[in-house]
């Protein structure tokens, strides 16, 4: 069944905050934090069918997500482009790889690399259930209740991408196919499509380790605080938190704690309603506000993250 009730919607977002705010609006609250210098650029394409969703994310940063589900839908998460090799709850990607779809999980933390361009479909719950009821081997349901991933069969995999690639970017593609849908996500989680299913291993802890870091950066993100004392508050020793940092996202904790205050001044110059929320004007009353007091340090950081200075922000947002 094809539904003609589709619109295909594309959002540009230059921040990781922005980035943010797109996925809030489809029910995820989602923190996103910018791991590589430069200016951000991308693209997020949304397709509404049949209560379906299907997005698609181009950035051309490296970006670390972390947040909640939306517990209405279940996710099928792959990588358009085989190259990158991003890190899914600490872990690198497998090959063909169809992600994210676990029943029981209630949050996300997952690592993209500079260039990436992932997607995810987005199928009701209800509906999963409805077609779980018409599988009397109860593959699909078992599969999706014990794995957070499953390596696909190469040519089960481009049929994937190919789906994707044409309901995103045909602009005769029309609505979502349901039934072809439906016939695919069987088929991929039964053999011999089904390559190898991996039951759900916890976070490693390492991993662990820098999802508190951004959780404590998020929440406090106008205090800096030393790493004797982020030790302490995340219950973990000097050397383990900067090896886990170093090893998971390629920069030590301390930086990573600057980059989402860094962020959360960005997004302030960038818009002036949050300025007006945080009753502050100018880059020196914003950079105070998020705990930066020198002010040549905090240009030189900002320049070095962002790739321009604070001035030409906040002088963009004015325009």
């Amino acid at each position: 069944m094809v539904s003609n009730a589709s619109q295909l919607k594309i959002h540009r977002f230059h921040s990781a905050i922005e980035a943010a705010e797109l996925f809030l609006s489809l029910g995820f609250p989602w923190e996103i934090v910018q791991l590589s210098a430069g200016p951000l650029n991308g693209v997020l394409k949304i397709k509404r069918s049949n209560e379906m969703i299907c997005l698609s994310v181009r950035c051309d940063r490296s970006m670390l997500f972390h947040g909640g589900r939306n517990c209405a839908y279940v996710p099928f998460c792959l990588e358009m482009n085989h190259a990158f090799q991003h890190r899914v709850r600490g872990e690198p990607l497998i090959p063909c790889g169809l992600y994210g779809f676990h029943l029981n999980l209630s949050d996300v933390f997952f690592q993209t690399e500079a260039g990436a361009h992932f997607s995810i479909i987005l199928i009701p719950r209800t509906r999963i259930q409805q077609l779980g009821a018409l599988d009397p081997a109860s593959t699909l349901m078992d599969s999706i209740s014990i794995s957070n991933n499953v390596q696909l069969s190469q040519a089960m995999f481009q049929t994937w991408i190919q789906l994707v690639d044409n309901l995103l970017n045909e602009p005769a593609s029309g609505g979502i196919d349901t039934d072809q849908w439906n016939a695919l996500l069987l088929e991929s989680f039964e053999p011999p499509g089904l390559d190898e299913l991996s039951p759900l291993r916890s976070m490693t802890y390492r991993c662990g380790i820098v999802r508190d870091v951004v959780r404590w950066g998020i929440e406090n993100n106008r205090q800096p605080i030393s790493l004797d004392d982020l030790g302490r508050t995340i219950f973990a020793s000097r050397s383990t938190i900067s090896q886990s940092c170093r090893e998971q996202v390629g920069i030590g904790p301390m930086a990573l704690l600057k980059q989402i205050r860094l962020q959360q001044v960005q997004h302030a110059l960038r818009h002036r309603d949050q300025r007006r929320v945080l009753a502050c004007n100018t880059v020196q009353e914003v950079a105070h506000h998020f705990g930066f007091h020198s002010r040549n340090h905090f240009a030189r950081d900002y320049r070095n993250l962002f790739g321009e200075a604070p001035r030409q922000t906040l002088a963009r947002s004015a325009a």
